[in-house]
């Protein structure tokens, strides 16, 4: 068996369908948190908290993209409410 060859790595943030690497990269990678297989993502002392953060910030930024025009009017309603709250007591 040819230990030269190229193997597929995977790593959950940076190339969850996998990349191709030069086998001598192995070690260096898995350092790194890349994996051989995708059913190793989240495996470890880290794994569930990373996956939530993951999932968090998935979450939000799909949110954020989906309704970033409707949070920003609202912020500036809330914070013109507030300041006119504000010179009312003045």
């Amino acid at each position: 068996m040819n230990k030269e060859r190229d193997t597929y790595m995977y790593h959950q943030l940076k190339a969850p369908k996998g990349e191709v690497f030069n086998h001598s990269e192995v070690p260096f990678l898995e350092r790194k948190g890349w994996v051989d297989t995708p059913a190793k993502f989240g495996k470890g002392i880290r794994g569930k908290w990373y996956n939530f953060i993951i999932f968090c910030r998935t979450t939000l930024k799909q949110f954020w993209l989906d309704h970033w025009k409707w949070i920003i009017t609202t912020a500036i309603a809330i914070a013109t409410l507030c300041f006119s709250l504000i010179l009312m007591k003045k």
